[in-house]
């Protein structure tokens, strides 16, 4: 494993929670102002959680800090993780879908301030639902991939503002399975916001080759995550994702499953978003976010993350095996 440290960028007066010390066999290699972000890059195999991801952890727990894991490999970062939290002011809260622990809400009211939150967290469930990102799609495909995009953010603001008590994705998808075409349409009509978000659907409900293929698009996605577990775990606003507020800290392990990435990470991007842009406020607590397998999951704008979080003392650590992976996605 190779280390690069610019000596021009090493910065005198920062902030001593911002350093860290890893101990390795020629001595003491330390870390300057990590509010910057780090990028963790191993072959599997190479030792990289075990040695530089556990010390990233033992640095953010004795330092106080708020944050969110994504656990890729079913629980190997919650147990490293867990008996260095345990005993901590700052609560340790794990969401996972094999076994449920705690419950959260990504879609909650109180995290869709306006149409703009909520256009956003549309977008990033139907990337990662479709495996596609907006840059890599044209013609009729982006169509009926927008056209699901904002029939997701209609469903969703139509129970936001109307029946917040039922604004979870299990409540939105059980009422876009049960309902027929006609009465979907009626259903978002009611609410002025949500008709303009789903207008590519509902405006072309004259033409049944185009309504059926927005709405087997939609289908086709929503059916990996219906599945009982997933619905159990996202059925709640047991947790708050605002985890670096001097109000509800705590840390969140957000286990994933290689078995099931495929229905797990669409929920976990989904569920990441919401965090980071709950932690996207001045004054807060420091915090961590710790990617593993971070080339998994679609974020908007994963490129420039780490430097805005840097700004509101959030330090990003990006772990994956190849650089080629993010060219991949």
């Amino acid at each position: 494993m190779y280390v690069y440290l610019d000596a021009s960028e090493v910065s005198h007066g920062i902030d001593p929670r911002y350093t860290v010390n890893f101990i390795t066999n020629r001595g003491k290699l330390q870390l300057h102002n990590i509010k910057r972000g780090a990028s963790v890059i191993g072959a599997a195999g190479s030792g990289k959680t075990e040695s530089v991801v556990y010390g990233f952890l033992q640095h953010f727990q004795s330092n106080g800090f708020c944050g969110v894991i994504h656990d890729y490999k079913d629980f190997e970062l919650t147990e490293m993780a867990y008996p260095l939290f345990k005993d901590s002011v700052i609560p340790f809260k794990v969401i996972s879908f094999d076994k449920i622990i705690h419950m959260v809400n990504p879609i909650a009211p109180r995290y869709l301030e306006n149409e703009e939150s909520v256009n956003e967290v549309s977008r990033v469930l139907i990337e990662n639902l479709l495996e596609q990102r907006e840059s890599g799609v044209s013609g009729s495909t982006k169509f009926f991939n927008d056209a699901a995009e904002g029939l997701i953010g209609g469903l969703i603001w139509k129970l936001k503002t109307d029946y917040p008590k039922y604004c979870t994705l299990p409540h939105l998808i059980a009422i876009y399975q049960m309902l027929d075409t006609d009465s979907l349409i009626q259903f978002l009509e009611t609410n002025t916001t949500s008709r303009a978000m789903a207008d590519a659907f509902i405006s072309g409900k004259d033409s049944e080759r185009q309504t059926a293929g927005v709405k087997s698009t939609l289908a086709n996605a929503l059916k990996r995550i219906s599945t009982q577990s997933i619905f159990m775990a996202l059925c709640a606003d047991e947790v708050s994702l605002k985890i670096n507020s001097k109000a509800s800290p705590c840390v969140i392990s957000i286990v994933n499953n290689p078995k099931y990435e495929a229905a797990y990470a669409p929920v976990i991007a989904t569920i990441i978003h919401t965090i980071t842009k709950q932690m996207s406020v001045r004054g807060q607590l420091p915090s961590f976010l710790m990617m593993e397998e971070a080339p998994t999951i679609r974020l908007l704008n994963m490129h420039r993350i780490p430097a805005t979080l840097r700004s509101y003392d959030i330090a990003t650590v990006y772990v994956m095996q190849d650089k080629i992976q993010n060219d991949m996605m």
